[in-house]
């Protein structure tokens, strides 16, 4: 049973948690910090003897991030800078992820872990007001980024609460309450990838509307005509002349910096595959051997931090090997939730599935899981979203019984 003392130790456990996803945006290492706190009160619940291990398929979430540890291990082993290939190994394998075995140690707190995730949202719903309005009192061309960081990392993260949102709202098995406040986080994710204007997260909101939603709309005209009003007012902003002009520079690719950057990058991904396909060039080693070797271009003067492309930088960094432990890993996941998803039987198998594909997607323009900001919030998502689809699953069983 349970003591007083115990339930106020694990209810300041998980708030510490839940600040530390809050506010990485604002400053990442007071995130870092509360996040050790509540690990360690964690840690000080279990050596009382009243913390017990949930019971999960362990080694069934455990597996992929192994075979993914292995895969870049070689990559690691004779990589020409070793510290910088041994800090990418220790953030991609154990720091990161972390966040995601930290929620999933809480699975007997599910009703906390629940407030935990409602307030998480209810910050991101204000940072994406704040984001509109920073975008509102700027010059035209300004991108928004919320309360700090870089653009695209948090255009990451506005499209992933965006499908959890979005499911929220159209999934029946929510209160009305719940749908409501998912309206107005759906509206806040909206306006802050607008104002971020990142034409990668533009495209990948408006696939995923349509594709992650489409179980949902085929038999309902009323969400049918909810989704036509989202896209009807997304469309109205292409009435402001320098987003119009944004969105039809996709596809310039003769004098476009940011297009012709990366189709440049890309050519010279496949010049390090070709010197290194099985181990590629070391993990993490990218600023320092891109410049040096690979940077031929002529005429060229942006020089870019990584490929812009999560799946072309784990084959440069890390060769086939790390490519193919990449989706293993990625591909657990699909894998797990994808047939839920079209059954529509489970809403956070399906906000896994928007979640875990939303990240694919935007991984196309940009090296979302190099970056701490998006992949740490793509790990607390999944992290949280499959505890509470365990939960749900559970529930049902129980219900049939």
């Amino acid at each position: 049973m349970e003591n007083k003392y115990f339930k106020s130790l694990m209810f300041l456990a998980i708030l510490c948690i839940g600040i530390s996803v809050a506010i990485q945006r604002i400053h990442l290492g007071t995130q870092n910090v509360f996040l050790g706190l509540g690990i360690l009160l964690m840690i000080f619940a279990y050596r009382q003897k009243q913390f017990v291990l949930p019971d999960l398929s362990w080694r069934e979430i455990c597996l992929p991030f192994a075979v993914y540890a292995v895969c870049i291990m070689p990559s690691v082993i004779f990589s020409p800078y070793k510290v910088e290939s041994i800090k990418y190994f220790f953030n991609a394998v154990l720091l990161r992820p972390l966040i995601f075995f930290v929620v999933l140690f809480l699975a007997d707190y599910i009703g906390l872990i629940k407030k935990m995730f409602w307030g998480v949202a209810a910050v991101f719903s204000i940072e994406g007001m704040w984001s509109f309005y920073q975008w509102i009192i700027h010059p035209a061309g300004y991108r928004a980024n919320g309360f700090g960081g870089y653009e695209l990392p948090y255009a990451c993260c506005c499209c992933m609460f965006y499908i959890v949102f979005l499911i929220v709202v159209i999934d029946e098995n929510f209160s009305k309450k719940e749908r409501k406040f998912g309206l107005v986080g759906l509206g806040c994710c909206l306006l802050a990838i607008i104002a971020g204007e990142s034409r990668g997260a533009w495209l990948t909101v408006a696939l995923q509307t349509l594709v992650i939603g489409a179980p949902y709309y085929l038999n309902s005209f009323k969400k049918i005509a909810m989704i036509l009003i989202l896209f009807i007012f997304a469309g109205s902003m292409f009435c402001v002349p320098h987003i119009r002009e944004r969105f039809l520079s996709i596809t310039n690719v003769t004098n476009n910096v940011s297009n012709v950057s990366r189709i440049r990058t890309w050519q010279s991904v496949y010049i390090m595959f070709k010197d290194n396909p099985m181990t590629g060039i070391g993990m993490g080693t990218w600023k320092k051997i891109y410049p040096a070797k690979y940077y031929k271009q002529q005429n060229f003067t942006e020089q870019l931090a990584h490929a812009h492309n999560v799946y072309l930088h784990q084959l440069a960094e890390g060769g086939i090997f790390a490519l193919l432990g990449y989706l293993v890993l990625m591909g657990s996941f699909f894998k797990k939730h994808f047939k839920n998803w079209i059954e529509r039987v489970n809403p956070f198998s399906s906000m896994c599935f928007g979640v875990l594909t939303t990240f694919g997607l935007y991984g196309i323009i940009e090296n979302v899981f190099n970056l701490s900001t998006s992949v740490r919030t793509f790990w607390f998502l999944m992290g949280l979203l499959s505890l509470l689809f365990e939960c749900y699953k559970k529930e049902r069983k129980q219900k049939e019984i």
